[in-house]
């Protein structure tokens, strides 16, 4: 009797350690996703002030392009911020990934 007790207790401590591997292994999986998908969202967006949003992929995704206030010595050349977040669909959990560059404004009245 005691041997089926311990043998049933092992058997529930492995599934129990196989699911808990499971869950971990589809959270690495989904913030790789994220992390790809806000790669590609911040080397295709074509810097425009201002926000754009969709869905990819199971994830609800926003990029922000922001300009810093200008700096006196060059007053062409501003500082852009992008910014892109993803959330996922299934988890809810928030991935972000940010850079900064400088962008040129086009002439105003020219």
């Amino acid at each position: 009797m005691v041997a089926l007790t311990i043998l049933a207790t092992t058997f529930a401590l492995a599934f129990q350690t196989m699911g808990a591997a499971r869950r971990l292994a589809a959270t690495g999986l989904e913030a790789r996703r994220a992390g790809v998908l806000l790669q590609t969202l911040l080397e295709t967006d074509p810097g425009t002030i201002g926000r754009r949003a969709g869905q990819t992929g199971g994830f609800d995704w926003m990029v922000e392009v922001a300009l810093a206030p200008a700096d006196r010595s060059a007053p062409s050349l501003h500082l852009c911020r992008r910014a892109a977040t993803a959330v996922s669909q299934s988890a809810h959990r928030r991935y972000a990934l940010a850079t900064s560059e400088f962008c040129r404004l086009p002439d105003q009245g020219a």
